[in-house]
């Protein structure tokens, strides 16, 4: 399933799921428009490259209503493999975001990312980096960027680096075997260039971020903290639990299979995909353990006790640190 968009109450917005770029496999069937007009819905198609027997549905919570796409597992094929755009246009403000659904590290791969989405602020450097299957002979790896024309100086490489990044950088990429690209079984990854330095926010990147924890990201525009899914507040500091999510953590994960494994979410840019907090995993299917907590497990404890993979330390940190989720180092 990909798409998740909130249409409650009396909103007139038009949603949009389809493909975002031609990633090799199955480019076939449509994508469909959404329009909801004082909370009447009308559907509308076009060729966009979703497989064939994707559905298209609406699910009401108490909490909010979705309108989703199911991908057959079966019918889809290697089809099912891409990068799929989602986007809600309401009163000419646009809200877009791009998902990737792959096979993901399973035994049908052949290359896969270390990172399904990387983040990273304008100018700084940032690697990209792909697992490979034992059989691989690497040489003959080839990456694209937005499905344009392969990027020879890459060929090769397992990890590719970029410095001094630029916004020309962001998109799609691609890492495959060489003639092998129509499998789909080859690594995507989305990186997320902010229009600012890491640190920094605004028009003329002049203003500096707040504080964001358990890994949100500080808008480039805006300066709002933008969380992971499961972490809600102005600086992302309080944990949604272990099976709500969204802005208000009124948003249920699961009344059959609460916690969420087996799903990536895909809050809006620029904090990109992630498992949800308390998973990781190349499927999002392990629960945290040990001395990591948070979404992806991404987050190291640093804790003065036990330590919750979705709560992390509360409060209790060791000697060294300090903050919410016990993430600042003391000097």
């Amino acid at each position: 399933m990909i798409g998740d968009s909130n249409v409650t109450g009396d909103l007139s917005l038009t949603y949009y799921i389809g493909r975002e770029v031609d990633t090799g496999p199955g480019e076939t069937g449509h994508g469909a428009y959404f329009k909801v007009d004082g909370g009447v819905i009308t559907q509308e198609w076009e060729e966009t490259g979703l497989p064939p027997e994707t559905q298209f549905y609406r699910v009401t919570h108490s909490a909010h209503n979705s309108l989703r796409a199911g991908i057959n597992q079966s019918s889809g094929g290697d089809a099912r493999v891409g990068a799929y755009r989602m986007s809600v246009d309401y009163k000419g403000w646009t809200e877009r975001n791009v998902m990737l659904n792959e096979f993901r590290g399973d035994s049908n791969s052949e290359v896969w990312p270390e990172k399904l989405s990387i983040t990273v602020g304008i100018g700084e450097t940032v690697t990209l980096g792909v697992l490979t299957d034992q059989s691989v002979v690497t040489s003959f790896l080839r990456w694209r960027l937005n499905g344009g024309s392969e990027i020879t100086e890459w060929d090769g490489l397992t990890s590719a680096t970029i410095y001094d990044v630029r916004k020309s950088d962001e998109g799609i990429y691609e890492c495959y075997i060489e003639g092998n690209r129509e499998t789909g079984k080859h690594a995507i990854l989305k990186l997320i260039v902010r229009s600012c330095p890491s640190s920094k926010y605004g028009l003329d990147c002049s203003q500096n971020c707040p504080v964001c924890y358990a890994g949100g990201v500080c808008h480039d525009v805006t300066g709002e903290c933008v969380c992971r899914s499961g972490f809600t507040g102005v600086n992302c500091e309080t944990a949604c639990g272990d099976n709500n999510w969204g802005k208000s953590c009124s948003a249920v994960c699961s009344s059959d299979n609460p916690g969420c494994p087996n799903h990536l979410f895909s809050p809006p840019n620029p904090v990109g995909m992630a498992c949800f907090n308390g998973y990781g995993g190349n499927r999002c299917q392990t629960e945290c353990s040990g001395d990591r907590f948070g979404a992806n497990c991404e987050l190291d404890c640093n804790c003065d006790g036990t330590c919750d993979r979705v709560n992390g330390c509360g409060g209790t940190c060791s000697d060294s640190y300090e903050g919410n989720f016990c993430q600042g180092s003391i000097v």
